[in-house]
């Protein structure tokens, strides 16, 4: 069920005694959701459980102060604090034929303009510089920056992701062209 839906952010802290919270959403435009209803959040690994907003107040860049309908308490709230919020895939917004969610590309198939099919997306790795690709090229993998420069365009339909690597980037994995599996 998880994958039906999206991490929007997580609950900071407690405010107040009347049962609000702020929250950090981790997203790249935050005008999207304040409109935004009802989150849902994971407690202890259990399934998901939908709140209903009361309220919702943008504090500055990406937080956000949160009262949730029947949560009127420090204490109905505190179980909340540290908790993930998450939102249906669904209500996300549509990107361009350059830009991708990354939970979407799980399992594309990356193509470079240069060296043809490299492998399999694997997983996205999160870095505080530059978010990475990890591809599965034969028996090793590779991991490519996350930028327009090197990764122009993706291909939903088809399932693949188009790359411009860099010269040299394949040879820093020891990944040869004759490793890579066409």
């Amino acid at each position: 069920m998880l994958d039906d839906f999206f991490l929007l952010g997580k609950i900071t802290k407690a405010h107040g005694l009347k049962g609000e919270v702020k929250a950090f959403f981790d997203v790249d435009d935050y005008t999207s959701f304040l409109q935004l209803r009802e989150v849902y959040v994971q407690y202890n690994n259990q399934a998901l459980r939908k709140l209903c907003i009361q309220r919702l107040r943008h504090l500055g860049a990406l937080n956000f102060l949160l009262k949730f309908e029947s949560l009127d308490t420090l204490d109905s709230v505190e179980y909340l604090i540290g908790q993930s919020l998450f939102l249906p895939i669904s209500l996300l917004p549509p990107l361009s034929e350059e830009e991708f969610y990354y939970h979407e590309v799980i399992g594309f198939e990356v193509v470079d303009s240069k060296f043809g099919k490299l492998g399999i997306v694997k997983e996205i790795i999160p870095m505080p510089a530059q978010d990475l690709l990890c591809v599965r090229c034969g028996e090793k993998e590779i991991l490519i920056p996350i930028t327009h420069s090197f990764v122009p365009r993706v291909d939903r339909n088809s399932k693949l992701l188009y790359t411009v690597l860099p010269e040299g980037l394949l040879e820093v994995f020891e990944v040869y062209l004759g490793d890579i599996a066409s």
